[in-house]
């Protein structure tokens, strides 16, 4: 790249052209927010799922001694 194109691009990126991919690609970002949401229900799903099906006996404490 010439020195010439250099400086072009530098300036069209301190104007706010370019910027970054999200500005490229509008629904990208929103799907990003859709997978953590995703991720974050599954994971909370999967915790109350695992504690769900402990035996009693742990919620009640006779596993760890307390009898």
């Amino acid at each position: 790249m010439c020195a010439d194109c250099l400086r072009t691009e530098a300036e069209d990126g301190r104007r706010g052209r370019g910027g970054g991919w999200w500005r490229v690609v509008p629904w990208a970002a929103a799907m990003q927010w859709v997978w953590a949401g995703v991720v974050l229900w599954g994971l909370f799903y999967g915790v109350t799922w695992l504690l769900a099906r402990l035996p009693a006996e742990v919620h009640e404490g006779f596993i760890w001694g307390a009898s």
